[in-house]
């Protein structure tokens, strides 16, 4: 019985010394990044190229960025991540892309964690033809 105690008294010794955190721990990432268009601005008039910009932010990294043409679906790339904060694009369309334009920027992370503002749509005038004389 004393053996029994002895040992019943060391495996609750090193329960009680070991460092246990209750948790997922700090290496799950919950948190969704968050994307905003800051260059041009909502229904702003553009030309057939320019160059699409913004801020991101996500407590761990925001691993990339996708431009979405909403008007055909077609993505039209990836954008550049700059210091981690910053980002930029630049948009090259074809002349049938001339009119109304809606782009759909998505930011995601590693964990590919989501929600509303990991997403920002924004609509453009698009007008390149040249006034005539």
């Amino acid at each position: 019985m004393k053996k029994v105690l002895s040992v019943l008294a060391g495996v609750l010794f090193l329960f009680a010394s070991c460092k246990m955190e209750v948790g997922m721990g700090a290496a799950v990432d919950l948190e969704a990044p968050q994307v905003t268009i800051e260059s041009p601005q909502n229904f702003s008039k553009v030309h057939l190229s320019f160059e699409l910009s913004g801020t991101c932010y996500d407590n761990s990294k925001v691993t990339e960025i996708v431009i979405t043409n909403q008007n055909t679906g077609k993505v039209l790339g990836k954008a550049k991540i700059v210091d981690g904060k910053r980002w930029t694009f630049p948009v090259v369309l074809e002349k049938s892309d001339e009119g109304e334009l809606t782009l759909l920027v998505s930011a995601s992370d590693k964990a590919g964690n989501e929600s509303t503002k990991s997403k920002q749509v924004i609509s453009y005038l698009v007008d390149d033809t040249d006034p005539e004389s």
